[in-house]
């Protein structure tokens, strides 16, 4: 299962907003942006509620976090959005980070570039960048977020996530 901080990167990624935009679409629920960032940061364990709300505010379905990857999004977010989702589920914590595992022509700035939608990536950058985050290609496609659980590609996504996150989960208890 991907962590719930990670899914939170995500679902903030995926609606475009920011840490402090999110906090303040839920702070009339009583959910500031210290226990937020506490959550992101995988300090502090967000109840249910608090899961659906954060979901709602980032116009995902209510039980977002409750699904595998295939979790149908009411809006299909943008290419920058998606690869800001890719980055924090390759739990890359910068642009510059993950543009130090791409080739020559894929830096920071064309990363940002495309994460601010001022360019459009070509399909091989795409596979580059979801090769780097571990991620299906087909994450990028507009078809990738609709609710199929016959999307092959979502579940092998989340077996790839789960394995990772069991994988450094081993690391960090050696």
């Amino acid at each position: 299962m991907i962590p719930v901080a990670n899914r939170i990167k995500a679902a903030r990624a995926l609606a475009g907003i920011t840490v402090e935009e999110l906090a303040e679409r839920i702070d009339r629920e009583g959910l500031g942006l210290g226990p937020l960032k506490a959550t992101e940061q995988g300090r502090r364990q967000p109840d249910t509620a608090e899961l659906r709300t954060i979901a709602a505010a980032c116009n995902l379905r209510e039980d977002f976090f409750e699904l595998r990857v295939e979790t149908e999004v009411v809006e299909a977010p943008s290419v920058g959005d998606r690869l800001r989702a890719a980055r924090a589920l390759g739990q890359f914590s910068s642009v510059e980070a993950l543009a130090a595992e791409l080739p020559a022509g894929l830096g920071d700035g064309t990363l940002r570039a495309i994460e601010q939608g001022r360019r459009t990536p070509t399909t091989d950058e795409l596979a580059v960048i979801a090769r780097a985050c571990k991620i299906p290609p087909t994450f990028f496609s507009a078809d990738f977020f609709k609710a199929e659980s016959e999307n092959p590609d979502a579940r092998r996504l989340e077996e790839k996530l789960d394995a990772l996150m069991a994988h450094l989960g081993a690391g960090a208890a050696r």
